[in-house]
């Protein structure tokens, strides 16, 4: 073969090499490959707590958690507890659980437990347990007080967190594991005013006044002092019944207590629900006395409006002397009543033919109106 030959071979074989397709070969970057499912602790945890943002509206992301779950059981891995804490308040975020949602939490609330039962660090372990309380003070759940007792005897609980699963046993309708927490705090004399107030609130609004009575009257044996609040919550309960003269006459009671507790500073609204209330079911003597009892108050609008009624039903009732008497305290503390009020005490007095009293009204009521109109 020539030189001539060989060279053109050569550049054959150059341009063969250089340009003939060649099969695809996957180019690796060094990067780990990407895979549909969680391979890592960390992966599967980080997809627990997603799941766990949508406890509260998805079912069906509970039972997605419960698979995740099973899966890392299979691998022989475990969720960390911060996940666990996650999954327990994703739940406890739902307000209307089934009987297998509760169990899933209290199982949940296990696991979590089991991780921090040996941990030394007690305000990181703190700082959780106050978390799932309050969590589930929203809702409640069935078994929040073994829950709860669990957690207090891994790390001991301030008092507000006591409050807040007696607040989540109430909001179960289990009042009565509610007092067991209570007669503890007792015990340890660890109770507040809002420990009391809390079961007296609940048991009033179940309508169960002797048990709310008997929670004020061990208030008052363990020398705590009734506050404004207490009574408002017995004024409220006893105002939303039906009208009794029992219930006027207590109502009187807890009015009473209201000033020696606020020392006749007693706030606008409640003045204005007592004269409301004691006017609109014809008890006048005691709308009279609640204004007597705050008289030196300036009065709002209703109020006022409240007291001109009363006097328009005393004088309905032929009662001239409270009619006048109310009537000339107002202007004497310088209201203003009305012209019908002024007509109806007249025309009251003219009914039993009270001359002097009908003269006396018109001299007074003159005398007042002109010394204001000077002074202004």
């Amino acid at each position: 073969m020539t030189t001539a030959h060989c060279n053109k071979f050569l550049l054959h074989n150059v341009f063969k090499t250089l340009f003939t397709i060649k099969p695809n070969i996957p180019i690796t970057t060094g990067k780990r490959r990407l895979t549909t499912g969680p391979q890592k602790v960390y992966d599967y945890n980080k997809l627990l707590r997603m799941h766990a943002e949508t406890f509260k509206k998805k079912e069906s992301s509970q039972r997605e958690a419960e698979k995740l779950l099973e899966e890392m059981k299979s691998k022989r891995l475990e969720a960390t507890s911060q996940t666990w804490l996650h999954l327990v308040l994703g739940v406890s975020a739902q307000r209307h659980r089934t009987h297998v949602q509760n169990q899933r939490l209290e199982d949940w609330l296990t696991n979590l437990l089991i991780l921090e039962k040996d941990k030394e660090r007690i305000a990181s372990k703190l700082d959780k347990f106050k978390m799932v309380l309050r969590g589930l003070s929203s809702y409640g759940h069935p078994k929040l007080y073994q829950m709860f007792l669990k957690m207090n005897d891994m790390v001991e609980l301030p008092v507000d967190s006591w409050h807040m699963a007696m607040k989540g046993c109430i909001k179960a309708r289990k009042i009565e594991d509610a007092l067991m927490l209570f007669e503890l705090l007792r015990e340890k004399e660890m109770a507040t005013m809002t420990s009391y107030e809390m079961l007296i609130e609940s048991y009033l609004y179940l309508k169960q006044q002797m048990n709310a009575s008997r929670i004020f009257s061990i208030m008052l044996q363990d020398n705590m002092t009734a506050n404004y609040h207490t009574y408002e919550l017995f004024i409220q309960y006893y105002m939303n019944l039906d009208y009794l003269p029992d219930h006027a006459e207590t109502l009187y009671k807890l009015w009473q207590a209201v000033l020696m507790t606020t020392n006749n500073e007693v706030p606008d609204k409640m003045i204005q629900e007592y004269l409301l209330y004691f006017g609109k079911n014809g008890e006048l003597s005691k709308v009279e006395q609640v204004y007597l009892d705050i008289k030196s108050k300036q009065l709002n609008r209703i109020c006022f409006g409240g007291l001109n009624k009363t006097i328009i039903r005393f004088s309905k009732r032929k009662q001239l002397r409270s009619a006048l008497s109310l009537y000339y305290d107002l202007i004497g503390q310088g209201y203003k009543p009305s012209k019908n009020v002024i007509e109806k005490i007249t025309q009251a007095c003219i009914s039993r033919d009270d001359k002097e009293a009908v003269q006396q009204l018109i001299d007074i009521t003159k005398e007042h109106f002109t010394h204001e109109i000077t002074n202004k």
